[in-house]
């Protein structure tokens, strides 16, 4: 494990985020948990509290390290690392947060509207060791 994203365990979206994201993943880079969750809860003990908001999408690059990116600039970084023509999208990383964040907010806002509570499914057992609690 290179990096680690914590979502909300609780979102439909983020719950398809993270399939979409495991998809990409051929190098098998990233490893996820919930912000609900233990590995959550002993990571922020020292970290910043708005960090781990439920809103919010949270990359520790090189993890354990806290080099964390957060919204918009997580989603952008993750594109960043995935590498190829993903990398387009991944420039926006490097944009200013109050540039970036209002559209992430804006869908983070509406994001129980845009997509049903479901629990991540179709893992295989070679992607569940991925996550941790």
């Amino acid at each position: 494990m290179k990096h680690l994203i914590f979502f909300d365990g609780e979102c439909g979206l983020c719950h398809t985020s993270v399939r979409h994201i495991i998809s990409m993943d051929k190098g098998r880079i990233f490893s996820f948990a919930p912000l609900e969750g233990r590995t959550a809860e002993q990571f922020f003990l020292g970290v910043e509290k708005n960090y781990k908001k439920k809103d919010s999408l949270v990359l520790v690059e090189d993890y354990p390290s806290e080099k964390i990116w957060i919204q918009a600039q997580a989603v952008a970084r993750i594109y960043w690392l995935l590498g190829g023509i993903r990398k387009v999208l991944g420039v926006f990383c490097f944009f200013p947060s109050f540039f970036v964040d209002p559209f992430y907010q804006f869908i983070a806002t509406h994001r129980h509207r845009i997509s049903e509570r479901q629990k991540i499914s179709s893992l295989t057992k070679e992607d569940e060791d991925r996550f941790l609690p």
